[in-house]
């Protein structure tokens, strides 16, 4: 799904970024790592291949709130299997097909704010389609769940010993012995674990099948140590089973420690990225 060569945007000065099959993007906060797993995600969408022009540039950087100004100095250029895009403050060239949208699937992107739909889980539907000022990222990862949500509907979760189910509009979470809580009262840890597992789960095995670039934001967030292994092990098994890509950034030691140790045993290329 590409390669990407940054001079000069928002908080990257410079940098060259190729993706594998798991790639891990770490370091500070504010020195990009966001920024760069969104532009693969924008050189990957459907909207974009479709019509690449500056106008649709812009509206997808505001889109995935990465609309920083491009100066005399940035340079943006995207290298993948079908060609090149490359993105200055004053033009847009390509050797690709402007209707060329490729095999895979829309990319995927869960964002670190996923929490917010475990608490409002009743209103998703009125949020999207009443267009509620909320981040476009945000609204689309919430039509995402929305999706999710209805195809799903029961699941026994086994690495986190529960049990989920959506009925009336509702999520809940069942624990061993049957005490049963709405999504909304559970540990935040849940909250923000729910909404991600549940999207990865039917984009991978429910939906429509297509390979796609999944980036996750932070999937350590609010979660023990502990169930952190359990966790990454789902999320990276199932992906990558599917032949899917993945980008995870994280501020975790252990997300980074945990995949370099697990790469062998998948058979799967895992590249690491330091922000520092």
């Amino acid at each position: 799904m590409g390669k990407i060569t940054i001079q000069n945007f928002g908080p990257v000065s410079q940098a060259e970024v190729a993706l594998t099959d798991i790639n891990v993007f770490t370091g500070p906060n504010a020195t990009g790592k966001s920024s760069l797993a969104k532009l693969f995600c924008l050189f990957n969408d459907h909207r974009f291949r479709a019509d690449m022009t500056q106008i649709r540039f812009h509206q997808l950087l505001i889109d995935y709130n990465i609309d920083f100004a491009l100066r005399s100095d940035t340079l943006i250029r995207y290298e993948g299997v079908n060609g090149y895009i490359e993105i200055t403050n004053s033009a847009i060239s390509t050797n690709m097909l402007g209707t060329e949208t490729g095999k895979g699937g829309n990319p995927i992107f869960i964002p670190a704010e996923r929490m917010f739909f475990a608490n409002v889980s009743e209103s998703i539907f009125s949020l999207i389609s009443n267009v509620i000022p909320l981040p476009k990222r945000l609204l689309d990862f919430g039509a995402q769940f929305e999706r999710a949500r209805n195809a799903v509907k029961k699941w026994r979760i086994d690495f986190l010993d529960i049990d989920y189910e959506y009925s009336g509009n509702t999520d809940y979470i069942e624990f061993e012995g049957g005490r049963r809580i709405r999504l909304s009262q559970a540990s935040s840890g849940l909250q923000s674990m729910i909404p991600m597992i549940v999207v990865i789960r039917f984009n991978t095995e429910i939906g429509d099948g297509l390979k796609r670039l999944f980036v996750v934001e932070e999937p350590e967030l609010n979660v023990h140590p502990a169930a952190q292994e359990r966790l990454l092990e789902f999320i990276v098994g199932r992906i990558s089973d599917a032949g899917s890509k993945i980008i995870l950034t994280t501020h975790s030691p252990f997300v980074k420690a945990f995949l370099e140790n697990h790469q062998d045993a998948r058979n799967k290329r895992v590249s690491h990225h330091d922000f520092t």
